[in-house]
Order: structure tokens, then sequence, then C-alpha cells
């Protein structure tokens, strides 16, 4: 009766008074008179809500005594709702890293207790207040969380308002791909709304995103220019270094050698001191001898003529120490010197390692970006997977850069995909790629061209056509393995370059062989025509195509190749196995086999269960 009470006078006062200071001070004056805890935490909660927009400290104050009587008394069951209020009034107050820490919260408990729609608004509000802290990867992944939810509840409204942003908030990061996939889906919501003056909006934003994309490739074409261009500087910087490391030797062996002369006339130096010591210890013993033997003439002259010679012999040695002295003075001008041309040899050595060191920075930092632009145009596993939900790819490139590609479309009823291994590796082999995928778009999607012998046909042709190869005999190319896979027939076609196409139905493994021919090199033939070879789509059909990068990798205990045997084994083994645990197992089987060996090829294995 007293709640009915209470809940009366809230209603009563809102409609009497129509504003919101005379229904505070109502509340405070009933919160100065109740006495049940529950009725209490009520007062508090409608004064926090009422204050959470306008006056958000003293929201956050209401909320926190509301807090401390629900932990007192344990009441969890009122907590998520005040949770949300506090994260409510902290974006309010701008505070957003804890406006985030309390919709969490709120989050873990309505993921416990509440209905999923209540659990859509919490992720859509951490992902509104992630945007505001300039956060967009974070944003994005909260608001993907919310519209999986509103796409299973079949919440269209909340589904168009999350496409949308997600639409806004890919574009920003510049993946514009992304974007348009999410505006599609928004726009397909609101046809039901159309009118023409939204179409019109619509072509604008479609303008504006072609312009974005375009603009993008011909950052990608910028980027290949300075790639090429970077490589050429690096590899007259090696040169350079080399040069400078010999001479530097060089300089090392000269002052070694001019240590040892030094320390020689040292050694030289000191010999003679000692001598010319002993010899004045000797004088001063025949000066006393002279002294005592005063009583012949004869005696005396004896002695001067000892004394004479002694003193003769210390001239000469004095000549000696001189010339040694001048010796060594001349040695030190020559050591300075040389000093001073190592000291200069040394710092033009440290310049240019700075000028290396610079370089590599920027070499790396080049082909970092170069990577970002070659993940972008692989479609991501996650779209191939709602064509066929039961694949896996395991991509794990040599480099920073990959030389081995997958490729993926749909045409009507027809899936093509393919593994594409390239000449060489990292830049090199990435250029190859991003040509590789450009010209199968052309063939398939602009040409319509579906037939998986033609498709490798056409891409021969564009490659020899793309690298001049008739004229530069150019021999780069790329071994690839393409089906097509025919969903209204019930069947597969297969066409290889080199790699094979591998099977497993009813536990028995088969292994198609590609053609002994690449696409693009040399050609003797008039025309290069790849075979065709045709099977029924069987259920529990699981398929297998691949680069030769996990076969050729070496390791295990006699540091041997992984070998196309071993492989096959393998996939014979796991292909009952979900896609996802296939995946997990060739990676860490290829992984425990390398042991202390480098990664020496680019690993490429697509898997698809039929």
């Amino acid at each position: 009766m007293k709640n009915f009470i209470i809940t009366l006078f809230i209603i009563t006062c809102f409609i009497i008074s129509k504003s919101e200071n005379v229904v505070i001070d109502s509340l405070k004056q009933q919160l100065k008179i109740v006495v049940v805890l529950e009725d209490k935490m009520k007062i508090l909660y409608e004064i926090a809500k009422i204050y959470a927009d306008s006056l958000p400290d003293e929201s956050i104050k209401y909320a926190k005594s509301y807090m401390k009587i629900a932990d007192e008394k344990s009441y969890k069951n009122e907590v998520p709702s005040i949770y949300n209020l506090m994260g409510e009034a902290y974006f309010y107050k701008k505070s957003y890293r804890k406006s985030i820490k309390y919709y969490k919260k709120d989050l873990e408990v309505l993921e416990e207790t509440a209905s999923l729609e209540e659990i859509m608004f919490a992720n859509y509000n951490i992902a509104s207040t992630y945007k505001k802290l300039g956060k967009l990867r974070k944003a994005i992944e909260f608001h993907l969380k919310s519209l999986k939810i509103a796409k299973e509840l079949n919440l269209k409204d909340a589904i168009m308002n999350n496409c949308f942003i997600l639409y806004k908030e890919y574009s920003e990061k510049k993946n514009f791909e992304e974007a348009l996939i999410f505006y599609k889906n928004y726009i397909e919501i609101r046809n039901s709304n159309f009118n023409i003056k939204k179409y019109k909006e619509i072509n604008i934003l479609k303008k504006e995103l072609k312009i974005k994309i375009e603009n993008k490739k011909k950052v990608l074409k910028e980027k290949e220019k300075i790639i090429k261009k970077t490589k050429k500087e690096l590899k007259e910087t090696e040169i350079k270094k080399q040069e400078i490391e010999e001479k530097s030797k060089k300089i090392e062996r000269e002052k070694q050698e001019i240590e040892e002369e030094k320390f020689n006339l040292k050694l030289d130096s000191l010999e003679k001191a000692i001598a010319i010591e002993e010899l004045n210890k000797e004088t001063k013993k025949q000066e006393i001898i002279i002294k005592d033997k005063d009583e012949t003439v004869e005696g005396q002259k004896n002695i001067i003529y000892i004394f004479t010679l002694f003193s003769i012999i210390i001239i000469i040695f004095s000549i000696l120490l001189f010339n040694v002295y001048k010796k060594k003075k001349e040695a030190n001008k020559i050591l300075s010197k040389q000093k001073k041309e190592i000291e200069e040899q040394s710092e033009e050595l440290r310049t240019t390692n700075k000028q290396i060191n610079k370089k590599n920075k920027q070499i790396i930092e080049s082909i970092t970006y170069a990577r970002r632009i070659q993940n972008s145009i692989l479609i991501p596993e996650i779209e191939i997977k709602k064509s066929l939900p039961n694949l896996f790819i395991l991509y794990k490139p040599k480099d920073i850069v990959s030389g081995d590609f997958y490729w993926f479309s749909e045409i009507e009823d027809k899936i093509i995909i393919a593994a594409v291994d390239c000449t060489g590796h990292g830049v090199p082999g990435a250029f190859m790629s991003m040509i590789g995928d450009s010209l199968l778009y052309q063939i398939v999607n602009d040409k319509k061209i579906k037939n998986a012998d033609k498709i490798l046909s056409e891409l021969h042709k564009g490659i020899r056509k793309s690298l001049n190869q008739e004229e530069t005999k150019n021999q780069d190319g790329m071994d690839m393995a393409l089906c097509v896979i025919d969903k209204k027939e019930r069947k597969i076609e297969f066409s290889g370059a080199k790699n094979p196409l591998i099977y497993i139905h009813n536990d028995e493994l088969v292994q198609i062989k590609g053609d002994k021919r690449s696409i693009g090199g040399r050609q003797k033939e008039k025309e290069r025509i790849f075979k065709k070879h045709e099977m029924k789509l069987e259920k529990d059909t699981v398929l297998y195509v691949f680069s030769d990068g996990y076969q050729d990798q070496f390791g295990g205990k006699k540091n041997r190749k992984f070998m196309i045997k071993r492989l096959k084994e393998l996939f014979l083994k796991i292909h009952k196995e979900e896609m996802k645990e296939q995946k997990k197992i060739l990676n860490l089987t290829i992984e425990r086999w390398m042991m202390d060996n480098k990664q020496l090829d680019d690993i490429l294995i697509v898997g698809i269960k039929i």
C-alpha cells in the first residue's frame, strides 16, 4: 500500500507542477521522511534519473547513495538499472571512460538476467561512448554485437540504425569496402519508406564512396612507385655500407700498427734511460776513487783518462737518447694525424649508419603500409563464409607482405575460389599478387568468364601482357589451383597450373594434378590451354587447394622437407574435424615441424566442406 502511495505521489507531482524543480523538491522532502529502504531507493533513483542530463554530478551523487544501500542490503536485482543510469550521467558529464566502466558493469549483469533486447541497447551505449573517445575499432566491435542481436530479434529500426553508424565508422577508417556493405544493408531496410529525396541522397553518397575508392587506388599506385624507388636506394646504401666497413677495418689495422710502434719506441727509450742511469752510478764511483788516489800523478792521469772516457760515453748516449726522443716526437705527430683521420672516418661511418638506419626504417614503414593495402584486397574469411559456411583459410606470409593470395567471387549460381602462389615472396611476390587479383576480377566479374580452364588461359594472357613478357623476356608468373562450384548443376570444375586439388569423400583421398605449366612466363606453344576436370558435388566431400609453402618447409628431427605425402596423410587424418579445428591442427603441426628453422616460403591452404 505504501509503495502505491509513493508512486501516486510522484505521478501527482509531475502532473500538478509540470516542473522538474518542484518534482525534485518534493522528492527530496519525501526522502527525509521515508523509512522503508526499498522506498528510499526508488526516490533516490528518480532524483538521479531527473538530474542525469541536466546536472550529472548531482545525478551521480544520488546514484551512489542508491548503490550504497543496494550493496549493504544485497539488493542485486536493482543494480543493473542504476549502473546504466550512472553510465548515462558520466556520458553527459563527458567523462567517457567512467561512462564505459558503468555501461560495461550494466552489460555483465544483463547478460546473466535480462532479455536480448536490453543487452542489445547496452552494447549500443558502449559503442556510442567509445566513438566519443575516438576509439573507432572498439566502437565498431560493440556496434557489431548490437547489430547481431538486432538481427536475431528482427528489430528493423535497430538494424537500420546500427548499419548506418557502421557505414559512417568504416568510412572514417578508410575501409570503404566494408562501409559499402553496411550501407547496402541500411538501404535495403529503408526501401519500405523510400522516396525521391532519399534516392538522390543515396546516389550522392554512392558517388562520394566511389570517388574515395578511386582515390585509394591512386594512392596504391603511388605507393608501388615509392617501394620500387626505396628498393633501389636500399641496394645502393648496402654497397656503400660494405665499402665503409672495409675502410674501417683498414683504419683499425693501421691504428694497431701505430700502437705497436709507439710501444716499441717507449720500450727502447726505457732501455736507454736504464743504461744512462748505470753509467751515472759508475761515474760517481770513479769520482770517489779519484779523490782517494791523490798519491801519485800517474794514478791521477789514469783516473782522468777513465773519467774522460766515461764522459764521452755519456755524451754518445745523450745523442742517442735525443735521436730517440726526436723519433718519438715524429711518431706522435704521425699518430695524432692518423688518430684525427680515424676520428673523421668514424664520424663519417656513424653518419652513414644513421642514414642507413633511417632508410631501413622508411623501407620497413613502406612495406608495412603495403601489407595493409594487400590485406585490404583480400576478401575477409567471414564474408566468404556467407557463401561457404564450412571453410577455413590458413594464411601465413613469410615476410611482412606475401606472394601467396586466395581469391573468391560468386556470380549467379557459381562460386569461384582459388589458391595462388606468385613468383617469389615478400615485396616482389606482393606486386605479383596485386596484379593477379586485379586480372582475376576483370576476367570473372567484368568479362563474365566462369569456366575454370578459360579463367586460367585468360589470366596467363593477362600476366604476359601486363609484364610485357614478349619483349622483356621477364619470366615471373604464378602457380595456382582454381575451383568453380556450380550449385545449380551440383558439380565442381577444377583447373590447375602446377598445383593440385585434393578432395576426400567416404574416407577416400583423391589427388587431381594441375597442368605442368605456370601462369605467365615463357610460352613456346601458340596458345596455352589448361585442362578442365569435372566431378559431381557430393555431400560431405572436403576439398583442399594450397600453395607449395607447407610441404616444402624444412624441419623435423632430421631437418627435411614436410613433403606432399605427409600433408595428404594429415588431410586424411583431420578431414572429419570441424573446419576451425582443422585449421588449428594444420597451423600447430607446421609450427612444431619447423622447430628452430625459419619459415622458408609463404604458406596458404584453403579447405572447403560441401
